[in-house]
């Protein structure tokens, strides 16, 4: 099974000191998983988070990392973990990074090229932020990020979800009722957040059959 993770710079890991981040733990546990099999579990986790990645980013490249690595795969998962960046907005005209249409568009699309190699498709909605210090972000003072906007992206996550007949992994909740613990600059988790994030996707990845 080679399972492909798209997303931004919480999928490449950013601020987990221990482990480089919820992705690279799912690659490390499988690795571990096929080494104390003697080799007959064999699944590949593929880390495809690029740091500032928006939907509109992914459709620049997600046709050709998806067909390099499951064109000649007859088992394979896709998870997408995009959305708080085209959920970011500019201060001044309050106008999301990516409109909310446009995001739905945008996984759509690819969903759909997906298709040609998988069923299997999971998209996790978009984790908990802490506004208080993202409004403005200190690295982008002209942008920052608000709740409110992550919760309309949110909503339209599980739409998408329903409509196109995917399997949600649901985020919001998984720093529970304070998410400002795990989250030392408002949105990049440190390593316990990510350990909680990669106990979240490895679990519904195992209630799926995946892993």
């Amino acid at each position: 099974m080679k399972i492909l993770v798209f997303g931004d710079s919480i999928t490449q890991g950013f601020h987990d000191d221990d482990m480089g981040g919820w992705c690279n733990r799912l690659i490390q546990y499988t690795i571990n998983k096929t080494v104390e099999s003697g080799f007959d579990y064999n699944s590949s986790v593929f880390n495809l988070g690029i740091s500032g990645d928006n939907t509109n980013d992914l459709m620049e490249r997600f046709s050709c990392e998806v067909k390099a690595r499951l064109s000649d795969c007859s088992d394979g998962a896709v998870i997408f973990a995009l959305g708080v960046n085209d959920s970011q907005y500019e201060l001044r005209s309050n106008k999301n990074r990516v409109p909310l249409d446009m995001y739905k568009k945008n996984i759509e699309a690819c969903i759909k090229e997906a298709r040609k190699y998988t069923n299997n498709i999971f998209i996790n909605s978009l984790l908990s932020i802490n506004e208080s210090l993202l409004m403005p972000m200190p690295w982008k003072p002209t942008h920052g990020y608000k709740t409110e906007f992550v919760d309309q992206y949110n909503k339209q996550v599980r739409e998408i979800v329903k409509e196109q007949e995917c399997t949600l992994i649901e985020m919001s909740d998984v720093f529970g009722d304070f998410p400002e613990v795990y989250l030392p600059d408002g949105i990049h988790p440190n390593a316990e957040g990510h350990k909680r994030i990669f106990e979240r996707v490895r679990g519904e990845l195992e209630r799926t059959g995946i892993l």
